[in-house]
């Protein structure tokens, strides 16, 4: 992996990033098996309605193992969209490394 990441710096950030994206996506776009990246943050889930318990300053609320197109307020037809339209690169905002264009990204 050191050499590749020496000899194709491009290539390799882009399995890095798409490596990252898959650990720590939501469950239904295939990556994240058994939220295991989610695990790993002690990311609890995604909250439909939080409790006063869940605001507490040292509270650690019982995860909730669903993906976001489990609730029937998320429409699963638009869940491919993401393919279709770029995202907007906010590099203010994300992780060192990651959209890095200086980079070869």
């Amino acid at each position: 992996m050191t050499e590749i990441e020496k000899t194709d710096p491009g290539f390799f950030n882009m399995v890095r990033q798409h490596t990252l994206q898959g650990t720590f996506c939501d469950p239904y776009y295939g990556g994240n098996t058994g939220f295991v990246g989610w695990d790993l943050l002690s990311y609890p889930g995604i909250r439909m309605s939080v409790s006063e318990h869940d605001e507490a300053i040292n509270a650690n609320p019982a995860p909730v193992r669903k993906s976001a197109y489990d609730f029937p307020m998320f429409d699963r037809s638009s869940a491919g969209i993401a393919d279709r339209i770029p995202a907007a690169m906010d590099q203010v905002h994300m992780p060192f490394g990651i959209g890095d264009t200086k980079n070869g990204d």
